[in-house]
């Protein structure tokens, strides 16, 4: 489930689902485009937002133990 070896990499897909959330609250859009902005940081996030914050614990954990 956590395979990003990468911490870097793990903060860059959660800064894209943030920018992606961002789009969906504060731009004006069509229904379809605000579904696909949500699916997108969906699949950035690979599940909910706390199924990636324990992702960045783990990666945390393991770069520094």
């Amino acid at each position: 489930m956590f395979d990003n070896s990468s911490l870097i990499l793990h903060f860059a897909r959660g800064i894209g689902a943030i920018f992606l959330i961002g789009m969906l609250f504060f731009t004006t859009v069509h229904p379809i485009v605000g579904i696909a902005l949500l699916i997108g940081a969906i699949l950035l996030l690979r599940g909910c937002p706390v199924c990636w914050f324990i992702g960045l614990t783990d990666r945390f954990t393991k770069k520094y133990k």
